[in-house]
């Protein structure tokens, strides 16, 4: 089993290098379009377990709660959750000169504020809409995004790669 995972690995490892490799670079720029959703991931266990989980403890030392992502319980029963507020994607790559459009979708929670690297205004994004920020990727580097209402866990990057 041991060496199936590994070779499975490598596997994914070569055929990521070959698309690298393979992947051909426009000559002039592009208009990309990326929609970005906000979501929360949710872990909910019990210290004592059940039937179909083994027991999982309460952690000596959870991390510290915030707006983004917080740890409650454990309750009487032993029941405990984790909750993180993201971006999926929260990595997109374009090339210097595309125009990039990121299209933010509300999915979890009721409102979030973006701010992108910048970008003069933020915007709001509620649940059920979609707002865009477009700009120039005028240089090489990373133009990061973040949720203003959820950090530190909801943020995300442009990695903006030089155009040859």
């Amino acid at each position: 089993m041991f060496f199936a995972r590994k070779l499975m690995s490598l596997a994914y490892f070569f055929i990521a290098i070959a698309s690298f490799v393979c992947v051909a670079v426009p000559a002039s720029a592009e208009v990309r379009d990326f929609y970005i959703v906000t979501v929360h991931y949710d872990g909910k266990t019990n210290a004592k377990g059940d039937a179909t989980h083994k027991p999982e403890p309460f952690p000596a030392k959870p991390f510290e709660s915030g707006q983004g992502m917080w740890v409650k319980g454990p309750e009487a029963n032993g029941d405990w959750a984790v909750r993180a507020f993201v971006f999926d994607p929260s990595h997109v790559t374009v090339m210097q000169g595309d125009d990039v459009r990121l299209h933010f979708v509300g999915i979890h929670g009721g409102s979030h504020q973006i701010s992108v690297e910048g970008v003069e205004n933020p915007v709001t994004v509620k649940r059920g809409t979609t707002m865009t920020v477009s700009f120039k990727a005028a240089k090489p580097g990373i133009v990061t995004f973040v949720c203003t209402d959820h950090p530190p866990s909801m943020r995300g990057q442009v990695v903006v790669l030089a155009r040859n």
